[in-house]
């Protein structure tokens, strides 16, 4: 891997030379980019019709990478089966919400369009991050 980022730097240094073109794009199709999953924390805020609520998944929550241990610490929900995570083919998440009247369990739609992400609940509406 190290041999990767020494190679991405000389590809960067290079512009304009089609050697450094062809190796970037030889580094690009060796080692693709994953797309990254969506994770929101439990109790993570959501606007859910007309109030603010908490929410939490079933899903794992991931560990923390190293620069982020290192950054902010060890993440308290690592492990846990709480998160809501929306993976690139994920089609929809399982959720509790903590709405006024008590918690309530929903099933939501993962709508993609181009990059973005919406989220939709049975009722059709859509929800919105409150934090």
């Amino acid at each position: 891997m190290k041999y990767v980022s020494l190679l991405a730097i000389v590809a960067i240094v290079l512009p304009g030379c089609d050697v450094s073109t062809d190796l970037g794009n030889k580094i690009a199709t060796a080692y693709p980019a994953k797309t990254p999953n969506v994770v929101f924390s439990p109790g993570h805020k959501m606007k859910v019709g007309d109030e603010v609520a908490p929410v939490l998944g079933n899903g794992e929550c991931p560990s923390a990478g190293k620069a982020m241990r290192l950054l902010f610490g060890p993440n308290p929900d690592e492990g846990q089966h709480s998160c809501i995570v929306i993976a690139p083919e994920t089609t929809e998440v399982f959720v509790t919400v903590g709405l006024k009247e008590g918690a309530t369990r929903e099933i939501w739609k993962v709508e993609r369009s181009g990059e973005r992400i919406m989220l939709r609940r049975a009722d059709g509406s859509y929800l919105a991050s409150a934090n």
